[in-house]
């Protein structure tokens, strides 16, 4: 039975999903998903995927063209596909010079007007998007930013330390290396708001979400906390 009757205030959107009810012809309607399915000739249905592109996230339904419009938004970035990798969101993304973004300026931009649920949890910079030879978009050629070498240069000092062993603790990893990217090893806001909470604690110093955001790499966040508490 479905739960609702239509979108409150929006009756185009209403008539386009809640459609008559063509199986029980009883006057009633059904929802129109938006999920792609094949009927077999047993009466079975097998979901192919969705038609609007929607992905589901971490339990969010996230529009992936609704990312991609934010993020080709910013001078130099010129074009961008977001699609999920295993339980993260990954943007890939060209540039007109052909050279990278500043990782931190990126997730900034897209922090300020997305929902912490939508923000990427890494950001990949490729030369060009490989094609087939249909012209579509091969994904299996883009890089998995999840697959790289997990032997990065260990953390240094007492605040990396400590920043690395509450990485650990939150993500649930053995091993967190000075270089790597909060969110590209799979964190969240959910999980940043953990992370400032016992990083704040521990050295006394108050931090935000958005300074997860804007310094997603161990040794850039440590470097923050170091100069507020005032250290070295």
């Amino acid at each position: 039975a479905g739960v609702g009757q239509g979108y409150v205030g929006q009756p185009r959107l209403t008539a386009q999903r809640f459609l008559p009810d063509v199986v029980a012809a009883d006057g009633g309607r059904m929802y129109r998903t938006g999920d792609r399915v094949r009927w077999d000739g047993e009466g079975r249905l097998a979901f192919l995927g969705r038609l609007d592109r929607q992905v589901k996230v971490r339990g969010y339904r996230i529009e992936p063209g609704e990312v991609e419009a934010v993020l080709e938004e910013l001078p130099g970035v010129s074009q961008c596909v977001v699609m999920p990798r295993g339980e993260v969101l990954v943007a890939y993304y060209t540039t007109a010079s052909g050279a990278p973004q500043a990782i931190a300026g990126l997730r900034e931009h897209l922090g300020q007007r997305l929902p912490g649920f939508m923000v990427p949890a890494a950001l990949v910079h490729v030369p060009d998007f490989p094609m087939t030879v249909n012209g579509k978009l091969d994904t299996t050629k883009l890089p998995d930013p999840m697959s790289g070498d997990p032997t990065g240069p260990a953390p240094e000092g007492p605040v990396e330390t400590l920043i690395a062993d509450v990485w650990g603790d939150v993500l649930d990893l053995d091993q967190v290396s000075a270089d790597d990217d909060f969110f590209a090893l799979g964190g969240h806001s959910l999980l940043a708001l953990e992370v400032v909470a016992r990083v704040g604690e521990r050295f006394g110093v108050t931090l935000r979400t958005q300074d997860v955001y804007s310094h997603p790499v161990l040794r850039d966040l440590a470097a923050r906390v170091t100069r507020q508490a005032g250290f070295g």
